[in-house]
């Protein structure tokens, strides 16, 4: 796709949770494009669904793996490489989860908690070197790990307004090759507004907080 759009590209294949997996993407892409000036920290599943004591510690070692040290390992062996090159971006899928509870969900919740700390520990660390650290914290997404998730009653307004909320719209968001989903109820929550407003996070280094 983006080739045929006049772009070039490169694919590979890793486990981001592996270093040796995790330095080789880093590398190979410096060595197909001369440098790396931005970092996508994106990959991430949502495991094991259980109450923490019912959680295997197998389901929960590999959503850690995956989801905050597999982010870990991209900015260990790509900050490096943005420095080299006089600054940069970086930016790091969270969620909601890592913000709000979300029964059911420990393990996850917990590696998109540490995403958000992660993140503003390299803003600081790494705006002295130009380097832009940001992560992104979405909601409700209507995707199929959403509907993995939900089982078989299907994503139901009260799931999105007890979990995560349902964004300023009030309704869940959805991928567009997902089929459509129906606006929830309106809230009851006061100030719905400010509520949201809260929630966003900008892990952006100001010049306040530069070190």
């Amino acid at each position: 796709m983006i080739k045929s759009a006049g772009g070039d590209a490169i694919s590979l294949r890793a486990d981001v949770s592996d270093s040796e997996d995790a330095r080789a993407m880093v590398e190979e892409t410096v060595r197909a494009f001369g440098g790396l000036d931005v970092l996508y920290n994106n990959a991430g599943i949502e495991g094991e669904s259980g109450f923490i004591a019912q959680l295997s510690e197998e389901a929960f070692d590999r959503v850690i793996a995956i989801n905050l040290r597999g982010v870990w390992l991209g900015m260990k062996y790509g900050l490096p490489r943005i420095v080299e090159r006089g600054g940069g971006a970086v930016i790091n899928t969270a969620s909601v989860a890592g913000i709000v509870g979300l029964k059911g969900a420990a393990a996850y919740c917990a590696a998109k908690a540490g995403v958000i700390s992660l993140t503003r520990v390299a803003a600081l660390e790494y705006g002295r070197y130009n380097v832009r650290v940001n992560c992104i914290c979405p909601g409700v997404i209507h995707t199929p790990m959403v509907d993995r998730i939900t089982g078989p009653d299907g994503l139901q307004p009260r799931f999105i307004q007890r979990s995560l909320g349902a964004g300023p719209r009030r309704q869940c968001g959805r991928n567009r090759a997902h089929r459509a989903v129906p606006r929830q109820r309106r809230s009851t929550v006061r100030n719905r507004r400010a509520f949201h407003h809260r929630r966003r996070l900008d892990c952006k280094l100001d010049e306040s907080t530069r070190v």
